[in-house]
């Protein structure tokens, strides 16, 4: 299996890994107001949360080619450590959608890879990013 296609497979496990069994509760009682109001706080939480991936991106871009990052990763107590933890932390908020989910997971992915090949661009890297900006895009 070529490496391509084994981080393919790798994604897809740890996007389906992310997706728990979170529900929002609704409520039987106004219930027009209350999906509306549910609606709304989504689109609010989405917005945000997308906001904050490409905040994300742009912070492991000016960071993926350092020599601190090509010395110790992400290793925890070590300079990058953070950034992931907030991927992770994003990941795990409640109430986001499945492409936002996929997108952030898409994001981890791409940093350990930059980890890995000491933040040099490859086919690999420039998948993950593209599939960060647009999880559900044609390949």
């Amino acid at each position: 299996m070529n490496r391509l296609s084994h981080l393919v497979i790798v994604s897809i496990l740890v996007s389906f890994g992310m997706f728990g069994c979170e529900t929002t509760p609704s409520s039987t009682t106004n219930s027009n107001n209350s999906q509306s109001k549910q609606i709304q706080t989504q689109a609010t939480h989405n917005e945000k949360t997308q906001s904050i991936e490409l905040q994300l991106l742009k912070e492991l871009d000016s960071f993926k080619s350092s020599s601190s990052f090509k010395t110790h990763g992400f290793g925890q107590g070590g300079r990058h450590y953070s950034w992931l933890s907030k991927v992770q932390e994003a990941k795990s908020t409640k109430g986001i959608g499945i492409k936002t989910k996929i997108s952030l997971g898409e994001l981890e992915a791409l940093g350990q890879e930059y980890q890995r090949t000491g933040g040099q661009e490859t086919d690999s890297t420039r998948w993950f990013r593209k599939r960060v900006l647009d999880p559900f895009g044609d390949d």
